[in-house]
């Protein structure tokens, strides 16, 4: 699945209390493109693109999700969203995190994972 707001948002629901979390994500060139685990998304993005270089790929700071009003957010506001709406199931403290990945400093930080989802 591929999502960009190119066209309008056709799903908006401006109550984000309704908001739920839908998918994994990546952004890449402002391009948003979802599938069940990042993974995939990144799977996706290789199938679009053809052989990409691998320094090309989105790196851990374009990981996000997909919520269900259509917004692409990124994983401390997904564990936000996902946490008000009883979405995290499974490994809540496999989410805190305590380390700098790839220059995003994380220090005592809860951020969405896709295995707290399904």
């Amino acid at each position: 699945m591929v999502a960009d707001n190119t066209f309008g948002e056709t799903n908006f629901n401006p109550d984000k209390k309704d908001e739920k979390i839908l998918c994994a994500a990546i952004d890449y060139r402002g391009v948003i493109i979802c599938g069940h685990r990042h993974g995939d998304c990144y799977q996706i993005l290789k199938s679009l693109t053809g052989d990409i270089d691998k320094s090309k790929l989105p790196d851990r700071k374009k990981q996000g999700f997909l919520t269900s009003n259509n917004r692409y957010v990124g994983r401390e506001e997904a564990w936000i969203i996902a946490l008000d709406n009883n979405q995290i199931v499974y490994g809540l403290g496999a989410s805190k995190i305590d380390i700098n990945i790839q220059g995003i400093e994380c220090a005592n930080k809860e951020i969405l994972i896709s295995e707290n989802l399904y």
